[in-house]
């Protein structure tokens, strides 16, 4: 039997997209036929292999607070052992999803809020968690010997594709790509690549609580069950 290629580690904050991302690197989503279910938190390391090349382990990360402390120790040790060829970071500008925590329970929530407040403080404060990822990573990046590389994916165009501009160059230019030249401070060019990519992998308006309330429509043009039949 030959033997398994060094893996891709998907991880990044909770509720940005890192199962449905491993799903489509598997081969388990189809655009065609799935419409977007509602969010699940996940709660444990998720394994698969990319459909492509089924000697290469596709590995995501449960991404809340609360579980990164429990569930990423051991991971992060293998990044800084070179376990993983490549790491993609998936974050969201800010968008991650509540479940069924509606806002007025929400952390980020202050009394007297509207909708647009409330979603701009928890945009903000959830920008600042992505930056949190990176700097728990950056330690064992610079541990591991082994050329990786790590793309980042900005999910959720949809949602702030009118901000596009200003959204581009946060991740190229400002706090976030700082972050990230620091992952990389102690490698050459031969051992360290970075990429950027900007996307949707689940078109659906921003949404809290069991009853769905919507915070943010998605932009014209984006909406999935209307437009199921659209090939993307």
């Amino acid at each position: 039997l030959r033997k398994p290629k060094r893996g891709i580690l998907i991880l990044g904050s909770g509720g940005v997209g890192k199962s449905t991302l491993k799903k489509l690197l598997q081969g388990d989503f189809d655009y065609h036929l799935n419409v977007p279910g509602d969010y699940i938190e996940s709660t444990g390391i998720e394994s698969g292999v990319l459909r492509e090349d089924q000697r290469l382990p596709v590995t995501a990360l449960p991404g809340q607070e609360r579980r990164r402390a429990t569930s990423w120790s051991d991971v992060l040790d293998e990044v800084a052992a070179g376990k993983y060829a490549g790491i993609i970071v998936v974050v969201a500008n800010g968008y991650h999803s509540m479940g069924d925590t509606n806002i007025n329970r929400h952390r980020s929530y202050q009394e007297g809020d509207s909708v647009e407040s409330f979603v701009n403080r928890l945009v903000a404060d959830r920008r600042k968690d992505e930056l949190k990822v990176l700097t728990e990573l950056e330690a064992y990046i610079c541990k591991n010997i082994r050329p990786v590389w790590v793309l980042t994916f900005v999910s959720k165009q949809d949602l702030w594709f009118g901000d596009q501009d200003e959204v581009e160059d946060y991740y190229r230019t400002g706090a976030y790509s700082k972050s990230i030249v620091k992952l990389g401070k102690k490698k050459n060019d031969s051992q360290w690549r970075t990429e950027l990519l900007f996307g949707s992998l689940v078109i659906a308006p921003f949404v809290a609580g069991r009853k769905k309330d919507v915070l943010k429509k998605n932009e014209p043009g984006y909406g999935h069950r209307e437009q199921g039949s659209k090939k993307w």
